[in-house]
């Protein structure tokens, strides 16, 4: 399950550095990645991209709320 999830998680972390930086270029998005130490030279999350996601999920979280009481359904 830890596994999933980890995939799942760099898959959503290099998803948002590509629309961050407008790049559909893998090579370019795992370096980025990579230099903002996101992920190790082996692939994995670090602890600090870890931190990364949480951080940006409750971000989404805040906005998909505020987007609600601006345009209700």
């Amino acid at each position: 399950m830890e596994h999933m999830r980890d995939f799942w998680a760099r898959e959503w972390l290099l998803r948002s550095i590509a629309m961050r930086h407008d790049t559909h270029k893998l090579d370019e998005i795992i370096k980025i990645a990579t230099a903002a130490g996101y992920i190790c030279s082996n692939g994995n999350l670090t602890k600090t991209g870890r931190e990364f996601i949480e951080l940006c999920k409750d971000d989404d979280e805040k906005i998909r709320l505020q987007s609600q009481i601006i345009f209700p359904l």
